[in-house]
Formats: C-alpha cells, structure tokens, sequence
C-alpha cells in the first residue's frame, strides 16, 4: 500500500544527482527532447526558476515525474533548487495535460515568465503555421492547441528573449508585454540588427527620445489615449497597429497617427524588416 504521507523538500539537483535519480525511473512517458533543449537553455542562461511544482518519487525513491527538468540539469552542467516530493504512490496519474494549458506546462518545468511566452507563441503560430495568418485570429475554429503552441516555442526559443527585453517598468501602460514582445520577436526575424527591436520596445514603453512622427511614440499616443478614453477596441485592431508602426519605424516613415484602414487584408498584417 502507497505511503499516505507525502514529504516535500526544497533540494540542490546537481548533474550528478539527476543521473542517479533518472537511472530509477518507473512509468515515465516519452521524453520530448525538443522541451529538453529548451529547458536546458533556459538553465544555461539563468533563466529557469524554482516553482511550486516538484519532481516526484516513489516510497522506493523511483521517478514518477519530472524527468526533463532532470535531463535539462544533466545537458545543461548546472545546478538548480527544485522541489522534491517523496512517497508518491508510484501508480499516480501525473496530470501532464487533461485541461492544462501551454503555460501551465511551461511553468511546470520551471520556464520563466510562462504565461507570457505562451501568449507570444500563440501569436507567433498564427503569424508562421496559419494559412490565413493572423487573420486566423478572428476564426475561434483555428485557435492552436497546447501542443502547437509548445511547438512553436521550441522552434523560436528566441521568443523568451523577445519577453525578457520588453517586461519593464511602464509596459503594462501601452497594452501589456505579450503583443509589444510579440512584434520584437517577429521584427527580430527580418532584421539582421536586434538593436532596431530593441530600440522600438524601449520607445513605446517610455517615448523616450523620439519624434512625434516616429513610429513607436505614434503607437504609444494612440493606446494611451484609448485608455484615457476608456476606449475598448477589437484586439485585431490594436495588432494592426502595433505592426503600422512597426513598419513605418523600420522604414524611416512619418506616422502622424494610427487609424484603421477600410478592408483590413493578411498584407496589413506582415511584419516587414529594414
């Protein structure tokens, strides 16, 4: 009979550790060794933080769960706190999926800024895997599954670098980090130059040194007075302008201001580079 009393623990994993501990492992399903990747990189650059969620073993210390956090330790050479919890019934059903979404899975793994880097690659699938590109948006029937968003992320890792750059102070005054990083992602896939992501972010947080005929303050007056007009407009509508801007900036073109042009088409919504 299963032990009834569960024992948590916060514990250094250290390579070696996770070897010893993935030699005993029982009943683990197949390891995904794109997500590996993508958490060993993360643990690399410092990016992997400790959560509520545990690698979990059996009163006979075999794995139950866990096992890619564990091979990121091991691919990675580095060390991470994780919580352990021991005397789970070995039999225990993991809820790796049921009703979770992408980020939950992420965080699990102990994937920084989870939530918002699911919200870039939902946006990201659109833009790359959607016939009709983010246009895709307004049809609920093309909405992408946790699987596709996962996929996505894997492929473009970068999209976490796109979140870190612009979660900053003064962000969630211009509409919020996941469609600004979103359009630094996408900018930095046609750009050679990351700098000219970088420098878009930074002006439609602050509005710091720019004309107000460049784009990112253009983009940064229209939200700011939408919201001191309590103005709610469609989501398709604020993507669109975020990405006129986007274009106008990259091309040295003024923009007065934004507005919403008759017939929006899948050619307003393309990301276009220097």
């Amino acid at each position: 009979m299963a032990p009834t009393t569960l024992q948590t623990k916060i514990e250094k994993i250290t390579p070696a550790k996770a070897e010893r501990i993935l030699r005993k492992a029982r009943n683990i399903r197949t390891l995904r060794g794109q997500w590996v990747a993508q958490l060993s990189r993360a643990m690399s650059e410092g990016r992997w933080e400790l959560n509520g969620e545990s690698i979990k073993l059996d009163a006979d210390n075999h794995l139950v769960d866990g096992q890619h956090r564990l091979h990121a330790v091991i691919d990675s050479g580095k060390t991470i706190s994780s919580v352990v919890t021991y005397n789970v019934a070995s039999d225990v059903y993991v809820d790796i999926g049921g009703s979770r979404s992408a980020a939950q899975l992420m965080a699990a793994d102990g994937a920084k800024n989870a939530s918002l880097i699911a919200a870039v690659a939902r946006l990201a699938w659109y833009y790359t895997e959607c016939e009709f590109g983010l246009m895709g948006l307004n049809r609920p029937a093309l909405n992408p599954d946790r699987g596709m968003i996962m996929a996505t992320f894997m492929k473009y890792p970068e999209i976490a670098e796109s979140v870190q750059a612009c979660k900053k102070a003064g962000s969630s005054a211009v509409g919020g980090v996941a469609m600004l990083a979103f359009i630094h992602w996408a900018g930095t896939q046609v750009c050679d130059d990351r700098d000219v992501a970088d420098l878009f972010a930074e002006g439609v947080i602050s509005g710091d040194r720019l004309a107000n005929t460049d784009g990112p303050f253009a983009l940064r007056e229209r939200i700011l007075k939408d919201r001191a007009q309590q103005k709610q407009r469609p989501r398709m509508w604020t993507l669109y302008f975020y990405i006129r801007a986007w274009n106008a900036w990259v091309r040295g073109e003024k923009l007065q201001k934004l507005q919403i042009p008759r017939g929006l088409s899948a050619s307003h919504f393309m990301v276009l580079g220097a």
